[in-house]
């Protein structure tokens, strides 16, 4: 694994950081989405408190946390792919660099590294961002689901 990462360069490590950012605010707002979470029950104590008059403008501030938190989780998954990319890139230098001096068949690397380095981090930002992508979908629908409950609960 260790290895792995070393041959993917610099990008790997951050692209492993990144993943387990994500991973862990898919776990969070999943856990507070369930009936049981912590959002879903503060948010419906609140709305017994507020008056009547004040509970559209409260469902629409729940509706707006829930949106941020969204377009937080939207845009960690974005930059993995292009961290990826940027590994890509960065692979495909060292490649063109090794042609440029003729070391196409060092022992340390050369052409195969450089490409080696370009499709693991490729790969792995595909990894890191397709996963979560597909559950957060998932999860949007968990928010609607939740938000119309609210909207019943403050009726």
């Amino acid at each position: 694994m260790i290895e792995l990462v070393k041959s993917g360069g610099s990008v790997m490590i951050v692209l492993l950081l990144l993943s387990f950012i994500i991973w862990a605010l898919i776990f969070d707002f999943y856990y507070s989405q369930s009936t049981n979470g912590r959002f879903f029950k503060h948010a419906k104590a609140l709305l017994i408190l507020i008056p009547s008059e004040n509970k559209d403008q409260a469902l629409n501030i729940f509706k707006k946390i829930m949106r941020t938190r969204k377009k937080l989780l939207h845009s960690f998954i974005a930059v993995a792919p292009l961290l990826g990319l940027l590994g890509t890139v960065g692979g495909m230098i060292e490649t063109f660099s090794s042609l440029q001096t003729s070391e196409m068949f060092k022992p340390s690397g050369g052409i195969s590294e450089g490409i080696s380095q370009a499709l693991l981090t490729t790969q792995l930002g595909l990894i890191v961002s397709v996963p979560p992508l597909l559950l957060l979908k998932y999860l949007e629908s968990k928010v609607d689901k939740n938000f119309d409950r609210l909207k019943g609960a403050a009726l």
